[in-house]
């Protein structure tokens, strides 16, 4: 199956506002995701968590264990929560948090470490880590040697 003649009536639909970007999906634009009550009120609990310790966020088991994988799922898929590790995710506002930190480093040049990222958000390594390979992976940052450069600050995570 060739992709480009897909992807131009996706990208036509979503001008004309037929589909809607729906996290990493695509929807009609009157979907909305529905919880019942029992399930609205775990992940409430569970947003309640990312917020009060949005750079040391529970990890992935422990969002099954609270709501279920099926709930974690819709989470990931609305957009709700990012996943940037198998056991990471983040709050879209802690990412973009973490993002702007980095994007000040764009006007020096000059690489940052891992502990400057450490001490200025108070959380672990495997966190911040997992978020920086993140920014790898989108290409928005590279590794040299024990710091981070950034290479295409427009590819950062920015709010929308």
């Amino acid at each position: 199956m060739q992709t480009a003649p897909f992807n131009r009536l996706v990208q036509i639909w979503l001008n004309q506002g037929k589909i809607q970007q729906a996290g990493q999906g695509l929807s009609l634009p009157e979907h909305m995701v529905r919880y019942s009550p029992a399930q609205q009120k775990k992940v409430d609990d569970l947003l309640a968590k990312f917020n009060a310790s949005p750079y040391s966020p529970p990890g992935m088991g422990e969002c099954v264990q609270m709501i279920g994988e099926v709930l974690v799922e819709s989470l990931i898929e609305s957009g709700a929560l990012i996943k940037v590790a198998p056991d990471v995710l983040f709050t879209p506002a802690a990412v973009v948090k973490m993002s702007d930190f980095v994007r000040e480093y764009t006007a020096s040049s000059t690489p940052f470490t891992v502990g400057e990222f450490r001490d200025r958000f108070q959380s672990s390594r495997k966190y911040l880590l997992a978020f920086l390979e993140y920014l790898d992976e989108l290409g928005a940052t590279r590794r040299e040697g024990e710091g981070r450069v950034v290479m295409h600050p427009e590819k950062l995570p920015a709010s929308r």
